[in-house]
């Protein structure tokens, strides 16, 4: 039979005895980013897993406060997608650099790379010094490293010596053609041109105001005005017109006149006969005076002083009083201005006899009757304090125990109208025990307490015995009985006081795990003839965890055969990899079921790039394990990675050993830490 080609049929199609020799490397279809193809027997060749390039992903940063002290820069890095590189079969990496620009849009600076500062205007200061011109040129503002602009300061100029535009005349002469009258309003006003530092200006006066030769004049009653105004820079008159007539045509005022340009009031006919009464008047119809009388011009509107008549010579006359008669001197008799009445009132608390005076109450006294000033005089209020009973609290009162508390409370004796005599108290002393005021062991409120028998409770043998407590009562004299604990309730053979029977046996597993070249053991513990457990024995047949070495078992039973490169060679140079931080941030409190968080740090130091590297945990003691990679290493780089650990809830107290190593294959590291489990 002739050779075929080697096929990948799982058969033995070249005839060498070798079934899809070649395995593997038989798939690789030589391109790195897609993965490692593989050889899967009558399967035929299997695609490899896409390479994983997310690790080096860059995320964006773009805000006004990210690692640095400016709010006013623009911290921006933008975000990098990594994708595999065929060319050299590696992940390609980004640019972590964030940059710091200051933005006026995004974090309001004063200024940026588009918004320059603004330069500093001198313009302003242009102008002659003399006969010399100043010219100041604009300063520039640049925009510093904290994003706020310059302040500087007007400071550079030129100086042009003796110039024209400083020298316009040398005499007021040669200004004259700027002189000018002209009208502003009705004010004639002249621009007089003359030279002011070496400069033609206008000086402006006041020729002559219009208005100041305005007039007001009379013409017989009337007021009569002449107007003037400016026009072609002259003052003319404008209108000459009636203003008003001054006479009214009225003869109770008086006849009015003109007199420099003003009315004149005439004067009035005196129409006041001196008499407040009558009603005074002009009659403007007739033309004559009126004084007529008026009684009601004399009435003040009260009834109760008469009726008052006006007299035309002897003006108003008072009324006679309607109320002027006398009944006693407990009578007030007045006028009641409201219905046009006499009134007849007693006076308030006037008296005449001393049955005027009772108030008709007991406690107050008798009250009686002063006919000098015809007033009630109080009569003297009912003592009752031979009734009142003071107050006892004590200790020590009428009773031969000092722990009572004696009392009796405050008695006030008070009048009282309904008996008409003084109220009477119970003048009874209490004695009750008192814990507060008079230190006895008990009173109502505090019990006193029971005997405590339950600390004798327990077995005696397999019996148990069981005390009650018993209660001690409060005594007359405010001591508490002090009874003992009586007899227990005794069970016989009691469950509570056997652990196990005698000559038991109980076995359970021990040792670490059965993983690897490891495996569980057994120990016993057995039941003495008292009915308690002896302590465990020995593990017997437990196999422990041991150092990893490279000899195809699994030593130190963590799943893995000859991991973390003990079988690798190494390069000469060790110093290429380094473990530069081994750090537990929480070893400061650890107990079972909790987490371990740790940082670890690596470092290229070599002139290559280092590949593959895988970071291993382990502590063998508790079945911990952890590992993260491979990951890639640059050289003169450093990377630090989180790890956490779970602690197994049935660790037990006490110190234990982390390892960690990290490998690729070629170089290798590893250190050790030690941790505290507590309970």
């Amino acid at each position: 039979m002739l050779e075929q080609s080697i096929l990948l049929l799982g058969k033995d199609n070249d005839c060498d005895g070798i079934t899809d020799n070649g395995g593997d490397l038989l798939c690789d279809d030589g391109i790195f980013c897609n993965g490692a193809e593989t050889c899967e027997g009558t399967l035929g060749c299997q695609p490899g897993t896409q390479i994983d390039c997310s690790y080096y992903n860059i995320g964006e940063i773009a805000t006004c406060n990210y690692c640095d002290s400016n709010s006013l820069t623009w911290d921006y890095r933008a975000e990098f997608i990594s994708t595999c590189d065929e060319e050299t079969d590696s992940c390609i990496e980004g640019d972590e650099t964030v940059t710091h620009d200051c933005s006026v849009d995004n974090c309001d600076a004063e200024c940026d790379a588009t918004n320059p500062c603004l330069d500093t205007k001198c313009d302003y200061l242009d102008g002659c010094v003399g006969n010399d011109y100043y010219d100041y040129d604009d300063v520039f503002n640049d925009c510093l490293s904290d994003c706020t602009c310059e302040q500087n300061c007007c400071s550079d100029y030129d100086i042009s010596y003796n110039d024209p535009r400083c020298i316009e005349c040398t005499t007021d002469e040669e200004c004259d053609y700027l002189d000018e009258d002209y009208c502003f309003g009705d004010i004639l006003k002249h621009k007089k041109g003359i030279c002011v530092d070496y400069e033609c200006v206008n000086e402006t006066t006041t020729t002559q105001n219009c208005d100041d030769l305005d007039e007001d004049y009379c013409e017989g009653t009337w007021i009569k005005n002449k107007d003037y105004t400016c026009e072609e820079a002259k003052c003319i008159l404008s209108s000459d017109s009636e203003v008003m007539n001054c006479d009214n045509g009225l003869f109770c005022d008086g006849q009015e006149t003109c007199t420099d340009a003003a009315c004149v009031g005439g004067t009035a006919p005196v129409i006041d006969d001196g008499v407040s009464c009558t009603d005074d008047s002009c009659d403007e119809v007739n033309n004559i005076v009126v004084n007529a009388p008026n009684n009601g011009n004399c009435d003040d509107g009260a009834w109760c002083n008469g009726l008052e008549t006006c007299d035309a010579q002897l003006d108003c006359l008072v009324g006679t009083a309607p109320c002027t008669y006398y009944i006693d001197e407990c009578t007030n008799v007045g006028c009641d201005e409201v219905n046009d009445v006499c009134t007849e009132t007693p006076i308030q608390d006037c008296c005449l006899i001393d049955a005027d005076c009772d108030d008709g109450l007991y406690c107050n006294g008798q009250e009686k009757c002063n006919l000098n000033t015809y007033t009630c005089q109080l009569g003297t209020p009912i003592d009752c304090s031979n009734y009142n009973i003071g107050e006892i609290a004590t200790c020590n009162y009428c009773d031969s125990n000092s722990l009572t508390w004696d009392y009796r409370a405050e008695f006030i004796s008070t009048c009282d109208e309904e008996t008409d005599s003084c109220t009477e108290g119970d003048e009874t002393v209490t004695h009750d025990c008192s814990v507060d005021n008079c230190d006895a062991e008990c009173d109502a409120t505090h019990p006193c307490l029971d005997t405590e028998c339950d600390y004798l409770d327990g077995c005696v043998d397999n019996d148990y015995y069981d005390y009650d407590d018993i209660t001690n009562a409060c005594e007359g004299d405010c001591t508490c009985t002090d009874n003992q604990c009586g007899e227990p309730t005794v069970t016989l053979n009691d469950p509570r006081c056997f652990t196990c029977t005698p000559g038991e046996n109980e076995t359970r597993r021990c040792g670490l795990t059965n993983v690897g070249e490891c495996s569980y053991g057994t120990e016993t513990k057995t039941c003495d003839s008292e009915g308690q457990w002896e302590s465990w024995g020995l593990c017997i047949g437990a196999v422990y965890p041991a150092e990893e070495i490279c000899d195809g078992k699994d030593n130190n039973c963590d799943g893995l055969i000859d991991e973390d490169g003990v079988c690798d060679t190494l390069l000469d140079d060790k110093s290429v990899l380094g473990m530069t931080r081994f750090s537990i941030i929480n070893d400061d409190y650890l107990r079972p079921g909790a987490t371990l968080f740790i940082i670890a740090t690596l470092e290229n130091n070599g002139d290559t790039n280092l590949k593959g590297i895988r970071l291993t945990f382990t502590v063998p003691e508790l079945d911990m394990r952890r590992r993260i990679g491979p990951f890639d290493l640059k050289k003169n780089k450093e990377i630090t990675k989180l790890i956490m650990l779970d602690i197994p809830y049935w660790a037990e107290p006490g110190y234990y050993d982390i390892r960690a190593t990290a490998s690729n294959g070629d170089v290798r590291r590893v250190k050790h830490r030690e941790i505290v489990i507590y309970n």
